[in-house]
């Protein structure tokens, strides 16, 4: 080994040396020295999140939260019941049509047919006397009706109508007339020893007498008038008094 080389070689030793010595005072001055904990920051851990589905416990009573209290429940009013006459034509229609008057009398076949007038004037009264005249009467005009028959025919819904709406002639109100005549003398209270008296001097062989009854209706259309329609028509037996 020559000299340059041991020389190194103690050169580096105590370089070694040196930095050993450095450590261990560093290390003897910080274990004598005692840290502050007041000084130290606190941290707060945040509690854990409550379980998935499971309900947040409620504040003891008396105690005040942080949540804002509940708004009362609104009331709901009372619903408002429905005024009588709901649906029905306003009140100020009859302002609007001044001349207007609403039909307070039963309809009957000469305001649905104006142009019978004549003839239903012309017919026997409903009266005992004339029972045997009704009854000849009635099978001739029902002959007349069977030859002239109504019909069907469609209706005028918007003007207050049925969907379908029967038409009788002339000669099937006729003979309803009639048979609505003998059918109240038949029927009337106290008439009957009378009726059967009148029956026999006339001899009246029939049993019973049939017809086809009508009834009738009105509607009023305001701006458009007041229209008649006839109802049935009815078969209608009447059983004479023997």
């Amino acid at each position: 080994m020559n000299t340059r080389t041991l020389a190194s070689i103690i050169v580096l030793g105590f370089v070694i040396l040196g930095v050993a010595g450095c450590a261990i005072c560093h290390g003897q001055k910080g274990a004598g020295q005692e840290v502050d904990l007041a000084k130290v920051p606190q941290v707060e851990t945040p509690a854990p999140p409550a379980p998935a589905g499971k309900p947040a416990e409620a504040a003891p009573a008396g105690k005040p939260t942080d949540a804002a209290p509940a708004a009362p429940a609104e009331k709901t009013p009372d619903a408002k019941p429905a005024e009588a006459g709901a649906g029905q034509p306003p009140a100020k229609a009859a302002e609007a049509f001044p001349g207007y008057k609403p039909k307070d009398t039963p309809d009957t076949v000469l305001d649905y047919r104006p142009r019978l007038r004549e003839k239903v004037d012309s017919l026997p009264a409903a009266h005992i006397p004339s029972l045997p005249v009704l009854l000849k009467l009635l099978e001739k005009t029902k002959k007349d009706a069977d030859k002239n028959p109504g019909q069907w025919t469609e209706g005028r819904v918007m003007l207050g109508a049925n969907a379908k709406e029967y038409v009788p002639s002339d000669d099937e109100l006729l003979a309803a007339e009639i048979g609505d005549r003998i059918e109240k003398v038949i029927k009337h209270p106290g008439w009957t020893s009378q009726v059967r008296v009148v029956l026999n001097m006339a001899a009246v062989k029939v049993g019973a007498v049939t017809f086809k009854r009508f009834g009738f209706r009105h509607s009023d259309v305001m701006g458009s008038g007041r229209f008649f329609y006839a109802t049935g028509p009815d078969e209608v037996t009447v059983e004479l008094p023997r």
